[in-house]
């Protein structure tokens, strides 16, 4: 399969920012819980997508392009006559590199990949809902073909 398409039922909060703590004579970074939990959550579904979908493992060196579309909650004053009725893009929070930060960070978890340095195609959009809409994410995992044969010979030979 080279597309995997998935619909998550909420909008995907952005990364957290590692957190420092010194514990004793010892300084440490952690992240909060609360990224820890939405991490996991998106791991899960991620996996049950993958399932559900028959997406295969994309072993390296193989690319794949990743799009996010995330529709935010409309705020009551959006919800007049005056706005459209149809989502619409917007600039709020959260932070696009956040949200595809924390989305392939659970990619590589999930195993839809080996490492998120295979994402070479990369788009995030925010949204706000269609009026009566509820907020969600979708995301969509390409496939590109590279035009490279898998295991590419290994050369020393320097062009003079």
């Amino acid at each position: 399969m080279t597309r995997l398409t998935l619909c998550v039922p909420y909008a995907i909060r952005g990364a957290s920012r590692p957190r420092a703590a010194v514990r004793g004579r010892h300084a440490g970074m952690y992240m909060p819980e609360e990224h820890r939990a939405a991490e996991a959550d998106l791991v899960a579904l991620l996996r049950a997508g993958v399932e559900a979908q028959g997406w295969a493992h994309v072993p390296r060196p193989g690319v794949v392009g990743l799009t996010i579309d995330v529709y935010v909650a409309r705020p009551q004053r959006e919800a007049t006559r005056s706005w459209p009725d149809d989502p619409y893009i917007c600039g709020a929070k959260p932070d696009a590199d956040n949200v595809a930060k924390l989305v392939m960070d659970a990619g590589t978890k999930a195993g839809l990949w080996d490492d998120d340095t295979q994402v070479a195609a990369l788009v995030v959009r925010r949204w706000r809902s269609a009026k009566g809409g509820a907020p969600m994410t979708m995301m969509v995992v390409e496939r590109i073909p590279t035009g490279c044969p898998d295991d590419p010979p290994l050369s020393r030979t320097v062009a003079a």
